[in-house]
């Protein structure tokens, strides 16, 4: 303000004058008037809305009484009383309290739409109107706004009342009124002279039910005259809405009026609510000619003092243009100002700091250019860069100090996963290095940003992975990163496998081989003498015991000798044409002693047509006596159950073998097929039962699998594919 000169704080002075003067003035008119007109209204609106409460209250009294005194009805009470003896099946009585309704009920009120007679149960029995679709609740008393009714629209109110019999000893059920809100609303609330205040028509008149429900009342239906039940508008529901529990009219800028008084009859509530802003009306009125003379006295002290002050408003509107320029990029704007003093001043300050800017942008812009080129050459690193990394078949990823990923390719999916799944449990394909046994060690040493590098070979989702993991430096004063190549080696070691897996039988075949030659020619010794021994002991039947024991570990040598050698050798088979429910058949048959012994039951369930195959008999009758014995001995000592079951599946012969023996433990189950493996007790076994027949299957063409098992049994699965199908053998 002491910058400005006398002429400039005159005006401002003036107008700050006329201002305040008319704004506290008015403000203070406009208050007191505010206050009276405001208590003025709320008596307004307390009384109508007593006034409006007690003629629906009347109304509905008269309504529920019309309905007790329908109850009364002896003819309806007997005919009711009749119609429930015939369990509501008698047309003719229904037709008769339906024509008494219609007749002599329902045109004493005009209110009532329909009235209908429900049974105890809830049932109806008979309707004044039986095409209507009302269906009737048939509770006591009065309800609250149902949904708005077929006929016509707009929502409706039910009034019930009991019927009991003649001697009163029995209760008949309800009566019940549909009533139209419209008509009962209107003939409650209608005057002699139309005419309502302008407060009046802007009100809001709702009806509030106990559950909440708000029925607008519109001002058409307060002041209806004439015949109600011939109005079109009444009989639309032409001035009624229903809204659900707390939905309120719009708010206006003011406080609204509103008062609220209970219907006695059927505890509803009247609501009358007028809107803030009809009331201020008057008062904004004369709020707008307050301002209006408060601003034409302003415009008038402006216009007094507007030619001292051009003096002072040239020279800043030309400091003003040159600083726009500026501001728009034209640094070599500048301003010349022959006023003296101040703003003369101001105007050399103005060019020195135009020339200081202009200056420090030349040298920016020399600096932008620079950078400019070095961005460029940065973006064909950096795309260069990016074409590698997605070009490369090893999975890379780069970690930033916070174990947050940074940069990653596509092959980088499995060990993406394994970062994202924390919970998921790394498991090392190889003895540790670092003998750590601690829970998820490998996680904590391969993902471990303050490690300096390490490389482990892993079991990811989706195969084995080598990753190499090395550290680097994100920053002076930041924590190291992480680098994570993973290079999928699932086909190095499969591969692997299978070279030892061959190996393995190669040195199978030449143990076998000479543990054959070896062993057979001493068994056969022993079988020859032990056969002669029990006959020299045929008498002494302690010895003979003795005598089958070394029979029967003979025979168990045989069978492992013979075991060994079909699994490691791969003989030429003897094809031929076998039907694969016979070979079963004959299969059971070799186990009956075992069965019996076991006390085990072998169930058939054997497909119908002829299941042919092109192979081995003695290899396919294999196949099931292993995996018969197998259930046989997996039962124990319980009471066996085994099912064998065939059938046909396109070209193929699907055997399925289930059991309800004791099961496979789910940590054994994936390596029940390797040779030399066996959940049997030692001496029970040799773990080559399950290969033999999976080598059997896979060499015809199918496929062995264990399809389920849990504690209470085993499913395995055979399939066989077919030397014709059946419908080719017909």
């Amino acid at each position: 303000m002491t910058s400005l000169s006398l002429r400039s704080k005159l005006a401002l002075m003036s107008i700050s004058v006329c201002i305040t003067t008319f704004g506290v003035g008015g403000y203070l008119v406009t208050d007191t008037a505010r206050e009276v007109l405001t208590l003025e209204v709320s008596q307004r609106i307390e009384f109508q809305t007593l006034a409006y409460a007690t003629a629906l209250d009347t109304h509905m009294s008269m309504l529920q009484g019309r309905i007790q005194d329908f109850a009364s009805d002896g003819f309806l009470r007997s005919q009711a009383d009749l119609l429930l003896a015939a369990d509501g099946d008698d047309e003719g009585i229904r037709a008769q309290i339906a024509q008494h309704l219609d007749a002599n009920k329902l045109p004493l009120e005009i209110a009532f739409r329909n009235l209908a007679i429900v049974a105890p149960d809830g049932t109806l029995l008979a309707s004044a109107k039986p095409e209507s679709t009302w269906s009737p609740i048939g509770l006591p008393g009065t309800s609250d706004f149902l949904p708005p009714a077929v006929e016509d629209g707009t929502p409706f109110i039910e009034i019930a009342a009991n019927l009991p019999s003649l001697d009163r000893s029995r209760h008949l059920g309800t009566i019940v009124a549909w009533v139209h809100p419209g008509i009962w609303i209107s003939d409650a609330l209608r005057t002699r002279d139309g005419s309502s205040s302008e407060q009046e028509e802007a009100a809001s008149l709702y009806l509030i039910d106990r559950a909440g429900g708000r029925l607008l009342i519109g001002p058409s239906l307060n002041s209806m005259g004439g015949p109600l039940d011939a109005s079109e508008m009444v009989r639309s529901g032409f001035g009624l809405k229903l809204t659900g529990p707390g939905e309120r009219s719009p708010p206006s800028t003011t406080r609204n009026f509103e008062h609220h008084l209970p219907i006695e009859s059927n505890g509803w509530i009247v609501s009358v609510e007028l809107p803030g802003d009809a009331v201020q009306k008057a008062i904004s009125g004369l709020q707008s000619r307050l301002m209006a003379i408060g601003l034409a006295l302003s415009l008038a002290a402006c216009v007094l003092f507007l030619l001292p002050m051009g003096f002072v408003t040239q020279p800043l509107q030309t400091l003003q243009l040159a600083a726009r320029s500026l501001a728009a990029g034209e640094l070599s704007s500048r301003v010349v100002l022959n006023t003296g003093g101040e703003l003369a001043e101001l105007g050399q300050a103005f060019n020195v700091m135009a020339q200081a800017v202009e200056e420090r942008d030349s040298r920016h812009e020399k600096a932008a250019a620079e950078l400019r080129q070095q961005q460029v050459q940065l973006g064909f690193e950096r795309d260069r860069l990016k074409a590698v990394i997605t070009s490369m078949r090893d999975g890379l990823v780069v970690l930033d100090g916070a174990g947050k990923v940074m940069v990653h390719n596509a092959a980088a999916g499995p060990l993406l996963e394994a970062l994202r799944r924390e919970e998921l449990q790394l498991t090392s394909r190889h003895t540790c290095t670092t003998g750590s046994s601690e829970p998820n060690a490998c996680r904590r040493c391969l993902f471990a940003t303050e490690i300096d590098s390490n490389s482990c070979v892993l079991e990811l989702p989706g195969g084995t992975y080598e990753i190499h993991a090395t550290q680097f430096s994100t920053g002076p004063d930041s924590p190291h990163g992480r680098v994570l190549v993973s290079r999928d080696i699932s086909d190095r070691v499969s591969q692997d496998d299978r070279m030892i897996h061959q190996e393995r039988l190669a040195v199978l075949g030449e143990i076998a081989a000479v543990m054959a030659h070896e062993l057979n020619n001493p068994l056969a010794a022993i079988s020859l003498y032990n056969q002669m021994l029990g006959t020299e002991l045929a008498g002494n039947p302690s010895a003979l015991e003795n005598v089958e024991v070394i029979q029967r570990n003979v025979d168990t040598c045989k069978q492992t000798i013979r075991e060994l050698l079909d699994y490691a050798t791969v003989g030429a088979p003897e094809r031929a044409t076998c039907e694969i429910n016979a070979v079963i058949e004959d299969g059971t048959g070799f186990l009956r002693l075992l069965k019996e012994r076991s006390d085990v039951e072998i169930e058939l369930d054997l497909a119908d047509e002829l299941l042919e195959v092109k192979m081995d008999e003695i290899q396919l009758r294999q196949i099931f006596v292993n995996l018969f014995v197998n259930a046989i001995q997996a039962c124990g000592e319980r009471e066996g159950r085994i099912r064998v079951s065939s059938r046909l599946d396109g070209g193929y012969a699907v055997i399925d073998v289930i059991d309800n023996g004791c099961g496979i433990p789910p940590d054994l189950q994936q390596r029940i097929f390797r040779p030399f493996f066996t959940t049997k007790e030692r001496g029970d076994g040799t773990g080559l039962g399950l290969p033999t027949a999976q080598r059997i299957t896979e060499m015809h063409g199918g496929a062995l699998e264990l399809v389920s098992s849990s504690p209470t049994g085993s499913h395995f699965r055979v399939r066989l594919l077919l030397h014709r199908t059946p419908s080719a053998t017909q």
